[in-house]
């Protein structure tokens, strides 16, 4: 099976950014490649993200035509650290999916302000 999907939602300038992750919730994503065997996102870390903090889960959900998967990356380990914030590049193992699916979690804009 053959994705081709990329999507990157990176722009020059930043907000300050709220620290509180809710776990086990979809995380927001600022940018997101996928391939065969793997899933590249983008993530607001403060220095102290792992790969080990963020998990693939997949949902079944029973339509009138078919079903349809959910994909949801979900982040399992909080940052504690309390550097600037940057993007990550976290690469995952993707599922095996069978068809089509859809994404579950929220596409996020990076801003970055510009220091006078």
């Amino acid at each position: 099976m053959m994705f081709g999907l990329s999507v990157n939602v990176a722009f020059a300038e930043h907000n300050e950014f709220n620290n509180t992750h809710n776990l086990n919730s979809p995380e927001s994503l600022y940018g997101i490649q996928m391939g065969e065997e793997s899933v590249t996102i983008q993530v607001k870390s403060n220095g102290c993200t792992r790969r080990e903090h963020f998990e693939i889960k997949i949902n079944e959900i029973a339509t009138a035509e078919n079903g349809i998967r959910e994909l949801t990356v979900v982040r399992l380990g909080r940052d504690r650290c309390r550097r600037m914030p940057f993007l990550l590049s976290v690469n995952l193992s993707m599922p095996d999916l069978k068809g089509p699916f859809k994404l579950i979690n929220p596409l996020m804009v990076w801003r970055i302000t510009k220091r006078q």
